[in-house]
């Protein structure tokens, strides 16, 4: 795979050190790198600027959901005129360690699957600390729900549409039922406990306050989705099977992603 198809998004808060080991451990080239600065310090924003150059700093003022900042990345190649437009983008936490050799497996199952839609990349805990997406899937699905204003159950959400999609029960294991092969899981970035200290040191260097509150995210996921039968998928501590209340919004033109349908 060209470093050319693939884009990479850290999403990072006062933690500049560790958010830049993070595209250093990428090893794309740093034109290829999107860090969105989600309510992080001037000074913070400033440092990740002068380490990375050749990068791109989004800041968001004052900090908001995270789906607002993974639908900043997905769009911003075309908004920026890039002149190759990814047709993968990388959305990564700020504390996790890509393997040396991700790229060329990444490449690999991408090839082997051409119908491939997503692929969660990190091990060994917090699969959506680290996945891919293909333009392609947003405009199937939509992007992401910005509803959605602080942290937590925005993945539980997205997994729950690729479920839709993949035609198989919302609240299944989507890569256990997915007849298609859109998703799959490729461990090949590590969540890494080194990282977390060192972004653990950055916040209390840049005195970093939290802003973003769980709690209204956990209570529009049970306005959207509503439990209708206990077992199957594990979300949050509460298993079930789900069905959909609320539809998707279309948060922005999807020819905005750029490029042509595979």
């Amino acid at each position: 795979m060209k470093d050319s198809q693939v884009a990479l998004m850290v999403l990072t808060s006062d933690a500049p050190c560790s958010a830049v080991k993070v595209v250093h451990s990428a090893r794309l080239p740093h034109d290829r790198a999107i860090i969105v600065s989600n309510g992080s310090s001037d000074k913070a924003d400033a440092e990740m600027q002068r380490a990375l150059p050749h990068a791109t700093v989004v800041r968001v003022r004052p900090a908001k959901g995270i789906t607002h900042c993974f639908n900043i990345a997905l769009r911003l190649p075309v908004e920026a005129k890039w002149t190759v437009q990814p047709d993968w983008t990388i959305l990564a936490n700020d504390d996790v360690e890509f393997d040396r050799d991700w790229l060329p497996r990444f490449g690999e199952v991408v090839r082997a699957n051409p119908k491939l839609l997503q692929v969660n990349m990190a091990y060994p805990r917090n699969r959506y600390s680290c996945f891919a997406v293909h333009r392609d899937l947003i405009r199937q699905i939509g992007w992401f729900d910005e509803r959605f204003t602080g942290m937590f159950y925005e993945d539980d959400d997205w997994h729950l549409r690729l479920c839709e999609l993949a035609k198989c029960p919302p609240g299944a294991r989507v890569h256990e039922k997915d007849k298609d092969s859109i998703f799959t899981i490729l461990p090949c970035v590590r969540h890494d406990d080194a990282l977390r200290r060192q972004r653990a040191a950055d916040r209390r260097h840049y005195d970093f306050r939290p802003s973003l509150s769980k709690a209204p995210n956990k209570e529009f996921f049970y306005k959207k989705w509503a439990v209708v039968e206990k077992g199957g998928w594990k979300g949050k501590g509460l298993p079930g099977l789900f069905v959909r209340r609320l539809p998707e919004i279309e948060w922005y033109p999807r020819a905005l992603l750029g490029g042509a349908m595979k």
